[in-house]
């Protein structure tokens, strides 16, 4: 069996460098990381598997996504209408149907594949939103306003961009 083994990406680095670098086609460098969704974005710090899934697989675990090992979930169940109702209980029923599909996509979008993650999300979430209700922020943005450091570089995007959604995104 091969031995497991990995590159941690440096500046300057790109799939094919690497794959060049270790005598592997292009294709086989990605086959071996289905972590990376998209080859372009490669960041110093992340780790590129140079070995195949066997080979690691007694070493590290079966998975290993961008950063941090993660953990595979086989049996994946999405979130159901009685546990939102259970976590949100002062959601109204017909906000929380119509907001279950779209969590759940977002989950297994997102590898939010085990109860902890998944518990882990929903209450960022909830915290968030106030239990789903809100997905703007209540401040005016006056605070973000000229905020280079969110992206904010026209005038009036403090308050075009304030928090927003269901995690409260802030910034252009």
């Amino acid at each position: 069996m091969p031995q497991a083994s990995f590159h941690t990406v440096v500046p300057g680095d790109t799939l094919a460098r690497i794959a060049r670098a270790n005598d592997l086609s292009l294709k086989a460098l990605e086959d071996m990381n289905p972590q990376i969704h998209d080859p372009a974005r490669i960041h110093p710090g992340d780790k590129v598997w140079l070995s195949p899934a066997e080979a690691r697989a007694e070493v590290h675990g079966d998975a290993f996504v961008g950063h941090v090992a993660a953990p595979q979930n086989d049996g994946y169940q999405p979130v159901t209408l009685e546990q939102l109702r259970s976590i949100f209980p002062v959601t109204s029923r017909s906000k929380l149907q119509s907001m279950l599909g779209p969590l759940n996509r977002a989950m297994n979008e997102f590898e939010i594949n085990t109860p902890a993650r998944q518990r882990a999300f929903l209450a960022q979430v909830g915290h968030e939103s106030m239990g789903l209700q809100r997905t703007r922020e209540f401040a005016s943005g006056r605070a973000y306003e000229g905020r280079s450091d969110l992206g904010n570089t026209q005038p009036g995007d403090g308050r075009r961009f304030r928090g927003r959604g269901l995690l409260q995104i802030t910034g252009r």
